[in-house]
């Protein structure tokens, strides 16, 4: 249908507004993040607020917040209609490599790369950090909530006991409490995406080895 010279280098991250009108991108090269019009394929605004490259762009589900994760360490939060910065959360020592909204708008989930391995759940309306989730070996790639904000599944590179071969590669949490509910130890892969299904029945985990896998 149409291709966008949307960034001048990879491409990090892409949201899609829920009303199908707005698409958000990230990219490797420049701390900027862009703002799409999905109708006429322009660009709105290219936001310049982070100092480093932005890894990672979510959409809130009422289609009213964008979150943008930077390697300067940073989230930022925006309003997606008048594009207006809302604010700075300094949550990890690393990079942060991915940013979740839960469905009903409770929590923001970011997950930190480089030297930090942790989940961080934060409250949306104070915008304080409610829990660490700790236990990853490495930084974490991927992460996805339930369609009823109840639990959060985290991916990562894991830790390496052999050449093609990974432990602690992906954990399945309590949203509200933090708590680890189970450790898929059968996934011996490092863990490059994850998606679950509208019903919430179906995890799907897309691994380094190029298999996915289904729970």
């Amino acid at each position: 249908m149409r291709s966008l010279d949307a960034h001048s280098d990879g491409v990090t991250s892409i949201a899609i507004s829920p009303d199908g009108k707005r698409i958000v991108t990230g990219g490797i090269s420049t701390p900027t993040m862009k703002v799409w019009d999905l109708r006429t394929f322009l660009m709105l605004k290219g936001e310049s607020g982070h100092t480093q490259p932005v890894e990672t762009v979510a959409i809130s589900s009422d289609g009213k917040l964008i979150a943008s994760g930077s390697d300067d360490r940073t989230i930022k939060l925006w309003d997606l209609h008048t594009l207006k910065l809302l604010d700075t959360i300094t949550a990890h020592s690393g990079f942060v490599s991915k940013v979740a909204f839960s469905p009903d708008m409770q929590t923001l989930v970011s997950a930190g790369g480089g030297d930090d391995n942790t989940i961080r759940l934060i409250d949306l309306q104070t915008k304080k950090t409610r829990h660490i989730l700790k236990g990853h070996k490495t930084g974490v790639d991927a992460i996805a909530i339930t369609p009823d904000s109840k639990k959060l599944v985290t991916g990562s590179f894991g830790q390496l006991v052999s050449r093609n071969r990974a432990i602690s590669t992906l954990k399945l949490w309590n949203l509200q409490t933090g708590k680890l509910l189970h450790e898929f130890t059968d996934n011996f892969n490092s863990v490059e995406s994850l998606a679950i299904s509208p019903d919430g029945k179906i995890l799907i985990c897309g691994n380094y080895d190029g298999s996915i896998k289904l729970w």
